[in-house]
């Protein structure tokens, strides 16, 4: 019994799947296809029959009795080639397809022929002409479904400068495909017009030849727009205006020529009920793979859309025309993806403002567009080219700058403007112009992997350090002054200095950089006159390089330092300073040992090199080269005054070479070694040394006096070759045991640094020449310590 039963059922299912392929079958073959010419008559000898039938109207009758018969199976009308004149609706219905053969051109008309019927405003409407002719009765997405217009070959839908027509409007209409024709000659209205509508494709097309009418909604291509009953202005019967979106659309591998406006929205839709807000967004808009040539406002303007795609679109323009204002206006719009796209020949490449709208709906509140990390990193990897303005706004604040890494080139004049205009919204660009000028600069030089820097002549005043990064040349020509702003030094983080060499990136991080890992192959060169001027501001600083490789500072004349470095050379390795003149030094609390050039490590304990961007990794200095430079009326001119370590364990400056320099007139010792392995210094001229006094006096109540050269911790130096010429005092000492002074190196343990001079070393040492100095001082003084006076130390005598 339960076989029978089971067989029963199957044969039951058998026959239930077989009457429905069936009446599907049926269904299908009821389909029709008919293929018509300008020379068709309706199928219908109703509209044949009627008064207003005539030579100006057959046409449009024609293919709408076509529509007619289609409306309830469905199926496809084929146009042949040729020109049809259209000067009334026609309603396309549900499961339709018109296909327009090659040559095919459809033409928007006025003239009727008679009184009794008025052309309209539209040529086709995606609703069959049932429902077209009921009473706000169509809403939520009801009219035609699964209906197209397609183009095969060269198709024209020709508007005939009807003023405010419109070609196609798809409204609560879904499965909508208008592919492959030509649109041209609107004169305002738009020739795709999509509100309220579903699943929606737009391809294949181009766009072009229209009249400028005044007005945003007379200026758009295509046009997306939310039904609402304040803002819509279709004017429809049938229409329901029920806040329907728009969602799922696709425009895509279109072209738009000569447009106001290629794509958008003009009005957002946001109402309030029981004090809540509803914002109606368009959502699941696609715009792919377009090319907008010569718009003139802007190819996207969007209104209220939630996460637009918006991907491998080109807008351009060609020759001098005018700039659209943007490649895409976004207003109230949230996430959108913007990624692959080119856009050349505008004002803005990308600009966002609230929605808020004008006339119709004013009275909606406005929204603002949202732009996370992520859009906005997605947009900063368009690629731009001609632009007025360089940056993404977002109502007032700036969200991102575009940059180029092919752009590595610069000259710059005390005119010049930050780079894609950066910083020119700062609070305190007027006062700081020069810093965020050149900054801007420096960071796509850091950008594009480094590039070159011509400064022509000029004085630019300087209020916050510029840092430099890799691979980068600064040439300045004769004439360029840059002078230290301001009465204080310390007015923003890091503002004592005027140059800094390190990543602009990592300026203001913490503990990011540590050995020789920072900015490297870097090169200053002065041409003539060139001055980098301190201008006797408090602690200001020149130059500061710091776990920097690989630098040349050349011709430049350092000016004016009150109490602190010209150029504090830190944890650096492979620099040279050469054919430079250092001049001008202000004496601040009585240490005149500052140096114009300070040769030290990154050591908190000795706390000698204050940026947080450093590991503070006790890296030291190596392979250093000096020569050919002039140091004049300074306090000492090269040298270390804290030393570093390892516990007992002594870290040394490397290599440090000091060559054919000149060293007029100072305060203090010319050349303070601390710590200096392999140490050459030769060559040098050192004239009137200490003519210059302090205020710090000995126990006797008299000026200190001090020697040209003060050696302590020093292993293999080769002092040797040089000129010491109206000296006061000893021309060298060399202490053998010193011990650290710094309270943090102290407490850290430093073990004492002793000095290792071998014999060929002291020989070297005395063949130096001594002139103008009294007898008595003529010798190198060898303390064994430096709480050793130098009346009680070993002298050693120069043997020339």
């Amino acid at each position: 019994m339960k076989r029978k039963w089971k067989l029963w059922m199957i044969a039951f299912v058998l026959f239930v799947m077989t009457d429905i392929m069936m009446q599907s079958n049926q269904a299908e073959a009821k389909k029709r296809t008919f293929t018509v010419s300008s020379k068709t008559i309706p199928c219908s000898s109703s509209y044949r029959q009627k008064p207003y039938y005539n030579k100006k109207t057959k046409q449009y009758y024609m293919i709408n009795s076509y529509m007619r018969r289609l409306s309830t199976t469905g199926g496809t009308l084929k146009l042949k080639k040729g020109t049809y004149k259209i000067p009334g609706t026609i309603y396309v219905p549900s499961n339709v397809k018109i296909v327009c053969a090659n040559g095919v051109k459809i033409k928007k008309t006025k003239a009727t022929g008679t009184k009794k019927v008025k052309s309209t405003k539209f040529l086709f409407q995606m609703i069959s002409e049932e429902k077209a002719s009921g009473k706000q009765n169509t809403g939520k997405y009801a009219a035609s479904k699964n209906a197209s217009i397609q183009g095969n070959g060269k198709v024209i839908f020709d508007m005939g400068n009807v003023n405010g027509a419109t070609a196609v409007f798809v409204g609560h209409a879904s499965g909508i495909t208008v592919s492959g024709v030509r649109f041209r000659n609107k004169k305002g209205g738009s020739y795709i017009w999509i509100e309220g509508s579903k699943n929606i494709s737009v391809r294949q097309c181009v766009f072009e030849r229209k009249k400028d009418v005044s007005g945003l909604k007379n200026r758009m291509a295509v046009r997306l727009e939310t039904s609402n009953q304040t803002t819509s202005d279709f004017s429809g019967k049938w229409y329901k205006k029920d806040n329907t979106v728009n969602k799922k659309v696709k425009i895509e591998n279109n072209q738009f020529l000569g447009a106001d406006v290629g794509i958008g929205t003009t009005k957002s839709v946001v109402l309030e009920k029981n004090k809540q807000t509803k914002e109606y967004y368009q959502k699941s808009i696609t715009i792919a793979a377009n090319t907008f040539t010569n718009t003139k406002k802007a190819p996207i303007y969007a209104v209220l859309w939630k996460k637009p795609t918006i991907k491998k679109n080109v807008v351009k323009r060609n020759g001098a025309e005018k700039r659209a204002s943007a490649g895409m206006l976004g207003f109230g719009v949230e996430e959108p993806s913007f990624t692959a796209n080119q856009i050349s020949g505008c004002s803005y490449a990308v600009k966002f403002d609230r929605a808020k709208n004008s006339g119709k709906g004013k009275k909606f509140p406005s929204v603002m567009s949202v732009i996370g990390v992520t859009a906005a990193n997605k947009i900063a990897a368009t690629k731009v080219d001609d632009l007025s303005h360089y940056y993404v706004p977002n109502e007032t604040a700036r969200i991102l700058y575009f940059r180029n890494r092919t752009e590595k080139n610069f000259t710059i004049t005390t005119a010049t403007e930050p780079y894609q205009e950066k910083y020119t919204d700062a609070s305190d660009y007027t006062k700081r112009k020069v810093y965020y000028t050149l900054m801007s600069y420096m960071e796509q030089l850091e950008y594009a992997g480094g590039g070159t820097i011509t400064v022509k002549a000029g004085n630019y005043e300087v209020t916050n350090n510029i840092c430099i990064p890799s691979n980068v040349t600064i040439r300045m020509e004769n004439g360029v002054t840059f002078t230290k702003k301001g009465t204080t030094a310390t007015d923003i983080c890091y503002a004592k200095s005027i140059f800094t060499i390190v990543p602009p990136s990592k300026d203001g991080t913490v503990k990011t950089i540590s050995g020789y890992n920072g900015s490297h192959d870097v090169k200053i060169i002065g041409t003539g006159m060139v001055r980098m001027n301190c201008a006797n501001v408090k602690n200001c600083m020149a130059l500061v390089m710091g776990h920097a490789r690989n630098i040349t500072i050349e011709g430049i004349t350092f000016q004016n330092e009150y109490g602190s470095h010209f150029m504090e050379l830190n944890s650096s390795c492979n620099v040279t300073i050469e054919k430079c003149t250092f001049e001008g030094f202000k004496v601040l609390d009585k240490k005149s040992y500052k140096e114009c050039i300070n040769v030290d490590g990154t050591d908190l304990n000795t706390d000698g090199f204050n940026y947080d961007w450093s590991a503070h990794d006790k890296t030291i200095c190596k392979n250093i080269l000096i020569q050919n430079t002039t140091f004049k009326n300074i306090g000492t001119a090269i040298g270390s005054h804290t030393y570093s370590a390892n516990g007992q364990t002594q870290l040394y400056h490397e290599n440090v070479r000091i060559l054919n320099n000149t060293f007029d007139g100072t305060y203090n010792a010319a050349i303070r070694a601390l710590n200096w392995k392999d140490t050459v210094i030769s060559r040098n001229s050192f004239l009137r040394l200490q003519v210059l006094e302090d205020g710090v006096l000995n126990a006797n109540g008299n000026q200190t006096k001090y020697v040209a050269l003060l050696l302590r911790g020093v292993v293999n130096p080769t002092v040797t070759g040089n000129v010491f010429e109206d000296c006061k005092y000893y021309p060298i000492r060399v202490v053998m045991r010193d011990s650290a002074t710094v309270d943090g190196a102290v407490k850290a343990g430093y073990g004492d640094t002793i000095s290792s001079v071998s014999d060929v070393n002291w020989s070297a040492m005395q063949k130096n020449t001594v002139t103008n100095v009294a007898e008595k001082y003529q010798k190198i003084v060898v303390r064994e310590n430096n709480d050793q006076s130098d009346s009680d130390a070993e002298k050693k005598a120069f043997l020339q």
